[in-house]
């Protein structure tokens, strides 16, 4: 790996006199360049279970909850998938606007399935992509496959989990009844982490039989909440799963009314997602919306150090 230096140096011209004078800034933190001769991209890492695969078109997402029916589409589904990550490039500098996950298809393609196989993959390339901010000096650095025998980098993983479930480009959604190509599919969310026996208790609490009514019929727990019943996640992680999941629970006597004011939301679903959860409580919650939102921050803090650690960046 190749790696640079330099020294910024700035001419300024007196208007007055027309004199020119040198400002140095060679005191400041140089940086870094590299390249990835002889390195695996992210990008590569992230597709290896998938690049053999087939693929078939599935209804395009170009938001949570809204599917494409025409116009430029490119996503791709495999058999036997939780989800699609949008990957755009493999730099800091798409980081904001070409990084996001939904539960189908995107709709201008650039990603790939979520499966069983990548799916722990797919939590560490999110968290690493979306912790990261771009600005002048980083937003043409290269993203590399880390180093997964670093002592750190398991737990570092599995709390990735719970990154990827609550950031503002987490679009894993559960829709019913959607028409796309003369065909109604019926989009679940393998993302959600409470089980389906909750659910169906609070909405008996709260004599919501829509959501009853599709717990029974879409009666599997979904992957993440099976998956985190035996994953050892850290304090900061399980302190932010228990409070989402408080936030679900004291929000459910709001359902039926913010159904009724934005049926498009799907609300009712027993699996909705937290993008479909936290639109709810912007409206009933925001006090304590914004207090999640604070820990998450806190949280994302935290994590953002390993993708320096592991490798995913060169400071």
């Amino acid at each position: 790996m190749s790696q640079f230096k330099f020294e910024v140096k700035v001419s300024m011209i007196d208007e007055k006199s027309y004199e020119s004078s040198i400002i140095d800034y060679s005191e400041y933190p140089t940086k870094n360049f590299y390249n990835l001769d002889n390195q695996i991209s992210m990008s590569e890492w992230i597709r290896q279970e998938v690049k053999n695969l087939k693929t078939f078109d599935a209804p395009q997402m170009s938001s949570a909850i809204s599917v494409k029916t025409n116009g430029t589409m490119r996503g791709r589904s495999v058999k036997n998938h939780m989800g699609y990550l949008l990957i755009k490039g493999n730099n800091i500098y798409n980081n904001c606007t070409g990084v996001c996950m939904t539960s189908e298809c995107y709709a201008n393609g650039n990603g790939l399935s979520v499966i069983t196989e990548n799916f722990h993959k797919v939590c560490a390339v999110f968290t690493a992509r979306k912790t990261i901010k771009p600005d002048w000096l980083n937003c043409k650095d290269e993203y590399m496959a880390p180093d997964e025998n670093h002592k750190d980098y398991e737990q570092w993983n599995k709390d990735a989990i719970v990154y990827s479930l609550f950031n503002t480009s987490s679009n894993q959604s559960s829709l019913r009844n959607v028409d796309y190509k003369d065909k109604v599919w019926q989009i679940e969310n393998q993302w959600f982490w409470m089980s389906r026996k909750e659910m169906m208790v609070l909405a008996d609490n709260y004599k919501n039989n829509d959501l009853y009514k599709d717990a029974k019929k879409y009666d599997q727990d979904r992957h993440v909440y099976n998956l985190l019943k035996s994953t050892n996640l850290s304090n900061d992680a399980k302190e932010l799963l228990e409070m989402a999941s408080e936030l679900v629970r004291e929000s459910f006597k709001h359902r039926e009314s913010f159904n009724e004011e934005h049926p498009e939301y799907q609300i009712n679903n027993w699996d909705a997602g937290w993008y479909q959860i936290k639109a709810m409580l912007k409206i009933f919650m925001k006090d304590k919306l914004d207090k999640f939102n604070q820990l998450y921050k806190a949280f994302e803090n935290r994590m953002r150090e390993g993708v320096y650690k592991f490798g995913f960046l060169k400071e």
